[in-house]
């Protein structure tokens, strides 16, 4: 299973408010989306979401060509499964070392030959 490591962090918090005014108006970062459960800004390099619910730590991205195949291969792996909402949903998983990513499937991303090498 080919993974990709995508430019997007997240964050959760519960102040929504609070993280608005530091990430845009203390560090300058711009505000591309905003709901009552969610921010997106625009960091140059980096896009920062920023949800409404308990702090995790910093959620990190994988891009994968098939989401449930990804599950199980880490699964397999010894990762742990965090928030499972299905695609396009917040789906998270921990690996060994603690880390939690958000696994996102866009099969546009690979090529054949990196799907057919795995």
């Amino acid at each position: 299973m080919p993974y990709k490591l995508s430019h997007r962090i997240c964050f959760q918090t519960t102040d929504l408010q609070e993280a608005k005014a530091h990430f845009q108006k203390e560090l300058g970062l711009v505000l591309v989306h905003e709901s009552p459960e969610s921010l997106e800004l625009d960091g140059g390099e980096l896009r920062l979401f920023i949800d409404k619910g308990p702090n995790m730590g910093p959620i990190m991205e994988l891009v994968v060509p098939e989401l449930e195949k990804a599950k199980e291969d880490l699964i397999q792996q010894g990762w742990e499964v965090v928030v499972w909402e299905g695609k396009d949903q917040r789906c998270y998983v921990r690996n060994l070392m603690g880390t939690i990513f958000n696994l996102h499937e866009d099969p546009s991303l690979f090529d054949s030959e990196e799907l057919e090498a795995n």
